[in-house]
């Protein structure tokens, strides 16, 4: 967030709701007419690959839900503000921390949910949660690699090349990711209600304009996520009447 605000946004809450959406907006930020927003003073951004979605993780399947947030406790990284917001906004109790800080109270039952990235999860707590710890199978938000440089090191030639590679290698880093994810059985997921998805589209937006608002989040990338959103889903509301 500190060196790349347009970058960072991709992580938003709800913005881009699946891999099909990260991919198409990774074609987009390879294109040189972009490379504006990219560069933040002394650092540039040269691309990203996904590495999974935030996800909500709970101690049993009946909790396993945004709408069973009210009251309970929930770890998520104090870094993720987004998702802080997003919890709060559901009535949670939060409990922040660093990312492994994050995984470590709730694999040691201090919290009784957790939002986190597949990759915290696999790498931190893949093994080490009780038998009746599930996930709930409807991202949150994207989880990213986000490589940034010294711009005074990376020119923008130079900065292109590394942005078509990341583009290149974009589903290579998704395999190897998927590889890992087949390791969790499918019964660890719990399928979303319709209510979740109700509550996920409304919450987040909100959270995403108020973060907007205080300048956190960034207008432009925002706005790119929509368009994308109305891509996939033309008929959605947001596409007719957009706020972002």
């Amino acid at each position: 967030q500190r060196f790349n605000r347009f970058l960072a946004t991709t992580e938003a809450p709800g913005a881009l709701p699946d891999r099909q959406h990260l991919q198409l907006l990774a074609q987009v930020l390879a294109k040189p007419e972009i490379a504006d927003h990219m560069t933040n003073g002394q650092y540039t951004a040269l691309g990203l690959v996904s590495i999974g979605y935030s996800r909500l993780y709970a101690d049993s399947a009946d909790k396993a839900s945004l709408n069973s947030l009210d009251g309970k406790s929930v770890s998520v990284a104090d870094t993720d503000t987004g998702f802080i917001r997003l919890v709060d906004a559901l009535r949670g109790r939060t409990r922040t921390g660093s990312m492994p800080a994050t995984v470590q109270t709730f694999t040691n039952e201090l919290t009784e949910l957790m939002v986190a990235p597949d990759i915290g999860y696999l790498a931190m707590a893949s093994g080490r949660t009780g038998d009746q710890t599930r996930g709930l199978a409807m991202p949150l938000g994207q989880s990213t690699l986000q490589l940034i440089g010294h711009a005074d090191r990376f020119p923008p030639g130079l900065a292109q090349i590394l942005r078509e590679d990341f583009l290149f290698k974009f589903n290579s880093y998704a395999r190897m990711l998927d590889k890992e994810l087949s390791n969790i059985p499918e019964s660890f997921w719990i399928n979303p209600s319709p209510a979740d998805l109700t509550t996920l589209n409304k919450s987040a937006q909100k959270v995403r304009l108020d973060l907007r608002g205080e300048g956190y989040y960034d207008p432009v990338m925002l706005r790119l996520a929509r368009k994308i959103r109305c891509r996939f889903s033309p008929g959605e509301s947001e596409c007719k009447n957009p706020v972002e």
